[in-house]
């Protein structure tokens, strides 16, 4: 009785309450971020999951907004909006460091030779998938203590792979034939495949499709017109030290975020923005009643015009 009277009461006071308030907003924030990268990279295929998380979402803010002062609501907010620009450059910049790292690996006098050595004779590009699938599968994440690898050899060796283990050792299999071939990297999408350069130009190359896939080679409009693919938002190629945008060969309409008219467009956006903000913070501080939001004080002095 005693002990849970002391519970009682530590849970009613203002200590615990705020604390429980704070792992409340901590915990939303993070299921808002993940929320976010989820939709942007098309993990959640769904309505109802969808519709679930939304109404949460909303339940969420309506309880923030009612709970807290409007202060610390503005705080949430501005807390969430950070967390989210900052999350996905963070991302991106996390894969392009490890798939550079990986593109390192790829071309060395070690593995080349290695796989020379390997292979025993000369094979085209083609023929390096059908070779590739007679010595490594795909790799189901029920397994136990799956592996993954960046190493070519020791994918070779692990026999197991996903799209990443694919692109790798292919690439390291083209290299080793005399062929010219980059990693091609999609991180919002979650995907990885391989360019070879035939005849002069970059053929677009999916070895973790299999062999007999006739969408494997060339067909770079694949994600954009096979159903459970999305175009890539950012696709980069990876060649020892050089990354390239190609965001544009996977995509009908040419977008790229890289662009300079992307970049012009974000820059307008932001400073428009800013101003809009600027002048929304000047026109409250004239009003008379501060503590109402900006809608409130529209209809309140379009009323006083009328009158």
């Amino acid at each position: 009785m005693i002990v849970g009277s002391m519970i009682r009461k530590a849970f009613k006071s203002d200590t615990a309450v705020k604390l429980f308030k704070l792992l409340a907003v901590i915990v939303f924030g993070v299921f808002f971020v993940l929320l976010i990268i989820l939709m942007i990279m098309g993990s959640w295929k769904s309505p109802l999951l969808w519709l679930v998380s939304l109404c949460f979402t909303a339940y969420m803010l309506f309880h923030f907004y009612h709970t807290f002062s409007r202060k610390v609501f503005k705080l949430i907010l501005g807390c969430i909006l950070i967390g989210f620009l900052l999350v996905i450059p963070v991302y991106i910049a996390n894969s392009v460091l490890e798939y550079h790292s990986t593109a390192q690996l790829v071309a060395t006098e070690k593995e080349t030779a290695y796989f020379q050595n390997v292979l025993g004779r000369n094979y085209d590009y083609k023929e390096l998938i059908v070779w590739e699938w007679q010595h490594i599968e795909w790799l189901n994440d029920s397994e136990p203590n799956p592996q993954r690898n960046t190493d070519p050899i020791k994918i070779f060796e692990y026999g197991k792979g996903k799209c990443l283990e694919f692109a790798v050792l292919y690439a390291e299999l083209c290299v080793s034939q005399g062929y010219q071939c980059r990693i091609i990297s999609a991180p919002l999408n979650d995907h990885a495949w391989t360019e070879v350069k035939i005849d002069g130009e970059w053929t677009r190359v999916d070895s973790s499709l299999g062999p007999n896939d006739t969408r494997a080679i060339n067909y770079p409009m694949f994600f954009e017109k096979e159903k459970g693919w999305n175009p890539p938002i950012i696709a980069l190629a990876f060649e020892r030290g050089l990354i390239v945008d190609v965001t544009p060969t996977y995509r009908s309409d040419g977008w790229s975020l890289f662009s300079l008219i992307n970049i012009f467009f974000i820059g307008l956006a932001s400073w428009f923005s800013f101003c809009l903000y600027l002048i929304f913070r000047k026109a409250r501080a004239g009003f008379e009643f501060r503590d109402q939001s900006w809608i409130s004080l529209i209809i309140y002095k379009s009323k006083d015009l009328s009158a």
